[in-house]
């Protein structure tokens, strides 16, 4: 993601070139003040500072589309980019695609053996579940490892053996 820009691009090393996947100016190539939030195809497509992406184990990328507050789908083969989960407006809520609500979400990481995305929902201060195949959001409840040892001490104290 070349956030500044608010595109995508595709890097070849070897090659030493760099062009746009997904956002950006038609005309004005050089251009970074073309943002928006608009879903499509090459620079058809707009995002406003996207911060973070991961890949899905078909090929697809998974898009932390930041001022947007919304999650995004990039089909590299199409160069085409949808909206998958939040409302794009600011707000922390849960549930189904784009009735859900993210707060300037910013890293993202896949995980393939549940099939989840997990989102840093930056002004949330909150870590964020997606279902990719759905687009459903729930905020995860992480505990820490203290308080789960003091939660443990008192059932430790009552056990039948006395220990």
């Amino acid at each position: 993601t070349d956030s500044d820009s608010s595109t995508v691009r595709a890097i070849d090393l070897r090659a030493q070139w760099t062009r746009t996947i997904v956002g950006g100016d038609l005309f004005f190539l050089e251009s970074l003040s073309t943002f928006g939030d608009r879903d499509g195809w090459g620079r058809g497509g707009h995002l406003q500072y996207p911060c973070g992406c991961c890949a899905l184990p078909d090929g697809q990328i998974l898009l932390a589309d930041t001022l947007n507050h919304k999650i995004k789908v990039l089909n590299l083969e199409l160069r085409d980019v949808r909206t998958l989960a939040g409302s794009g407006e600011p707000g922390l809520h849960d549930g189904a695609s784009t009735q859900a609500a993210f707060f300037a979400p910013q890293g993202i990481a896949y995980d393939p053996t549940v099939r989840m995305a997990y989102v840093a929902d930056t002004y949330n201060h909150c870590i964020r579940q997606v279902d990719v195949a759905t687009g459903t959001v729930r905020t995860l409840t992480l505990t820490p490892p203290a308080v789960l040892e003091a939660l443990a001490a008192p059932a430790a104290e009552t056990s039948p053996n006395g220990r």
